[in-house]
């Protein structure tokens, strides 16, 4: 191979990595356009391609002005004296740190020490001269770059027979496969239970965009939405996020990306044991929008953060952008990973190039997932913290239901609910109604001090008064109690057939066509028999 043959191999893998990340944003930003419109599945999936053929346009138009913001087959790095004195420093006082024991004064005096060994690495790292540092050039092998190729398709095909299934998948390929069998609207709503109509129980934030992604593609294809997202998606997930990370390494400087990549995917393998291990976030759930986020759209952040702050590359801008997007269509964890990363990525480098200015640019990158974080906050279901909630108490059926003049031969059901969180009687009477899709004339709010609940109030205290009416109390309370063994039962019958007796032997009668009552048999009591 030779080194034309293999920076071409090196930029494919890399334009790959931005055609997906370009594919998950255009179709993140169509997706909540739909929603807001109300669009069809195919008319969503429709401009969802028209919007990513421009975001592809865009990232290959003028390849040639933007190729430095590739990884080029070579990088320089530094190297400064100072600097490593800074840096054995920090590794000395965090070793220190976790092997003593610290306690009481001792942790102000230690943050002191490390804050102060961050300053002067910072006042160090500006006022250093970088034109008189020594450089170093390597070029890229080309075997490291067969050897990443290889492992790339190596884990796709560990994504098909390592798996590792959870909970998760039961929502995410159930709500991939509804989009695919409805070419309806896109669902917001439950799909399991119910035909987008009763809430989700899931965490509150933006929805995510690519389940519906695959069921609208398995919609117009000879595969179901669980074989495009097993058999498909995963492994080219898996592939990618092997190539995203020997693309970081090669922007930070490694002196062997290609054995670093082998070693870090050879300890995400093992280490995918455990159901809460960072290897569980790997080839064996590598098709989950949070993996693929993990995989793809966090390297991809730092890299491009990274080569925004030290060259003020617009591309890198651009596709920063376009994974921050990405990772809001992938989960609801973007909210807070991708302003951590860009911003930090950024610092670090922008500082370095004495470019703070780079740094408040980059705040383009984190502003969508800065939207949707806010957008949690406010839509949070648990916002009110419910500090306490009765169980449900049924009335009877009645012909005007209480609150419920519309209705008649209705029953009603009524929770006594104490939040934490103050708020209106119509916010949280339209909030219960729209969460539970269901009428807002269904449902009525009342807190304490209303007059309707001073009303009930003082109907229930009248029903307590000895002047309470008589006439509305259905147990009838006042009645003389009567019991139940006196007029039903064996002991009262036998009395009855007594009193018979007595008056027969008391005063003889006529019966039975003028037979005299001594020709009549007589019955025979308990107390009479033998």
């Amino acid at each position: 191979m030779n080194t034309d043959l293999n920076l071409k191999a090196i930029r494919t893998c890399d334009h790959l990595i931005d055609v997906v990340i370009g594919l998950i944003a255009s179709w993140t930003l169509v997706f909540h356009f739909s929603k807001l419109f109300n669009l069809e599945r195919d008319a969503t999936l429709i401009t969802g391609i028209i919007v990513f053929l421009a975001v592809v346009y865009s990232l290959f138009n003028n390849l040639e002005k933007h190729k430095n913001a590739n990884d080029p087959p070579s990088f320089t790095s530094t190297q400064n004296k100072s600097h490593t004195v800074i840096f054995l420093s920090l590794i000395a006082v965090s070793a220190l740190l976790a092997w003593v024991d610290l306690d009481g004064l001792l942790w102000p005096l230690a943050w002191i020490l490390l804050i102060g060994v961050l300053f002067f690495s910072f006042k160090n790292s500006w006022e250093s001269d970088r034109t008189t540092t020594s450089q170093r050039t390597r070029e890229l092998s080309r075997l490291g770059t067969v050897l990443v190729v290889a492992l790339a398709l190596l884990t796709a095909l560990l994504s098909l027979i390592m798996v590792r299934p959870d909970q998760d998948d039961v929502f995410l390929v159930n709500h991939s496969t509804w989009v695919s069998e409805h070419s309806d609207e896109i669902p917001e709503r439950d799909t399991i239970f119910s035909d987008n109509s009763l809430p989700t129980e899931r965490p509150a934030g933006v929805q995510t965009s690519i389940e519906s992604l695959i069921g609208a593609v398995s919609a117009h294809i000879p595969a179901t939405a669980a074989a495009l997202t097993y058999f498909a998606w995963g492994p080219l997930i898996a592939a990618l996020g092997v190539l995203a990370t020997w693309r970081l390494l090669r922007g930070l400087g490694a002196r062997s990306p290609a054995l670093a990549t082998w070693a870090g995917t050879a300890f995400l393998i093992l280490d995918g044991e455990m159901h809460a291990s960072f290897g569980n976030f790997f080839v064996g759930r590598s098709w989950q929008g949070k993996t693929v986020l993990l995989l793809l759209v966090i390297p991809m952040l730092w890299h491009h953060g990274a080569n925004w702050g030290r060259t003020g590359s617009k591309k890198s801008l651009y596709i920063a952008t376009l994974a921050g997007v990405a990772g809001i269509g992938l989960s609801s964890s973007a909210a807070f990973l991708v302003p951590a990363v860009v911003l930090a990525a950024v610092a670090v480098t922008s500082i370095e190039q004495q470019k703070p200015q780079r740094l408040i640019q980059s705040l383009i990158v984190v502003t969508p997932a800065v939207i949707a974080g806010f957008y949690t906050i406010l839509s949070d279901p648990q916002k009110f913290e419910v500090a306490k909630m009765s169980a449900g108490k049924k009335t009877p059926i009645q012909s005007v239901p209480l609150d419920f003049p519309a209705l008649s031969n209705e029953s009603v059901t009524i929770f006594d609910v104490t939040t934490n969180y103050p708020t209106a009687v119509r916010e949280m009477q339209e909030y219960l109604a729209d969460y539970m899709n269901i009428s807002p004339a269904m449902i009525v709010v009342r807190k304490p001090g209303e007059p309707t609940e001073e009303y009930q109030e003082q109907m229930a205290v009248a029903g307590k008064s000895e002047y309470k009416n008589k006439l509305q109390d259905i147990e009838m309370s006042d009645a003389p109690k009567v019991n139940a063994e006196d007029f039903h039962s064996t002991k009262a019958n036998m009395s009855l057939l007594k009193e018979l007796l007595k008056n027969r032997e008391a005063e003889p009668h006529k019966i039975d066509g003028g037979k005299a009552a001594e020709d009549i048999k007589g019955v025979t009591t308990k107390d009479d028999a033998p």
